[in-house]
């Protein structure tokens, strides 16, 4: 079988698209797939990594900005190029090499006539969304978030297509699921170790801001930390030096095993999006700041599931709020007891071979 993805990551978008993508195209390789991303060249593409798991990448070159901003979807810019433009490239790409028979499209700003426009090439596509605020082209759909009201895409997506909807699809890598089942949390003693995660990017600064808003907390009880950054986090400096002034917060960068530490974590702080189902997988408490428009609903959907603490958006939190949050869920352990419960039967981790297993009924 072979699968081609289109999905971007950069500064601005972030990395949890491409990440989601990985974690399906292993599933899919496991099973004998032959996988390629189409991705723009943008700063922060990610496409070392995708190559890193063995998947080939096609380069999507010549932004025109311009073009973008005459894009009609809420987020258009994202392509820095027209819908138009980044279709024949895409199917130049992909010209010369077998039909695809399955083309995987997460990306906000493509819709039914960018799908349209690729079934020239593909037998069948799989769109990845989270928000439902377009037209459509697909077979399947995936939507992996807890807020999804009854008929939520009957309007916007083929009346054939094939709907894979909840978290009980999202895309985590395997280790979740098998760590899982030895994770047993013990919600009824104290907190001593936080796991901190705002995202690849990390644009509004929350990182820096939650340290620097649990500083008291770390330090007057001793508490570990750690905290991961992403590549294309601008506080990179900032926040290394805060961890080297305290012996008890650990500095991890890209490449550190996210699931064992979120494993040896008592709670955690960070963004919703992908890590919120890992968080879930492995019931570990959270409290979720949305950094992006696009988070809000999500995040909210899970907090009103029981399954994180929702503490606000990137627009009005401050350290005040933050440390508030975290001591109060420090000192609480029914609560931390209720989200890990609620979060663990969310999801069980088997999402990504679900969807490949789709896939592959449906060739």
């Amino acid at each position: 079988m072979d699968v081609g993805f289109r999905a971007d990551a950069s500064v601005d978008i972030g990395t949890g698209h491409i990440m989601r993508c990985i974690t399906l195209a292993n599933a899919l390789a496991a099973e004998g797939a032959h996988c390629r991303f189409y991705m723009r060249d943008l700063v922060g593409s990610m496409a070392q990594e995708v190559r890193s798991h063995g998947h080939a990448v096609s380069l999507l070159s010549g932004q025109s900005p311009a073009d973008a901003a005459s894009g009609d979807l809420a987020h258009s810019h994202w392509l820095e190029t027209s819908w138009q433009h980044d279709a024949a490239q895409t199917l130049e790409a992909s010209d010369g090499a077998p039909g695809l028979d399955w083309l995987v499209v997460d990306h906000y700003a493509l819709d039914h006539r960018w799908h349209n426009q690729l079934r020239a090439r593909a037998g069948r596509i799989l769109v990845i969304d989270d928000l439902a605020d377009r037209q459509l082209d697909c077979d399947v759909l995936l939507d992996q978030n807890t807020q999804i009201a009854k008929g939520r895409y009957d309007r916007i997506a083929p009346a054939d297509c094939l709907q894979l909807l909840g978290p009980r699809y999202a895309l985590l890598r395997p280790e979740f699921g098998r760590e899982r089942c030895r994770t047993v949390r013990r919600a009824e003693a104290s907190v001593k170790r936080i796991f901190l995660f705002f995202g690849g990017s990390d644009l509004p600064g929350l990182t820096l801001l939650s340290l620097e808003a649990l500083s008291t907390i770390v330090d007057a009880e001793g508490i570990e930390i750690d905290v991961l950054v992403g590549d294309a986090n601008p506080d990179q400096a900032r926040i290394a030096q805060w961890c080297s002034d305290r012996p008890q917060a650990h500095y991890r960068k890209r490449g550190a095993d996210v699931c064992e530490l979120m494993a040896r974590a008592d709670i955690a702080l960070g963004a919703g999006g992908t890590t919120t189902w890992e968080r879930c997988c492995l019931g570990l408490p959270s409290i979720v700041v949305a950094i992006a428009e696009n988070q809000l609903e999500g995040a909210r959907a899970v907090a009103d599931a029981g399954a994180c603490d929702y503490a606000g958006d990137w627009r009005t939190i401050d350290r005040a709020q933050i440390a508030s949050a975290v001591d109060r869920l420090m000192r609480d352990p029914k609560r931390r007891r209720s989200i890990s419960e609620h979060g663990m039967a969310l999801t069980d981790g088997r999402g990504a071979d679900l969807v490949a297993m789709a896939l592959k009924q449906d060739e």
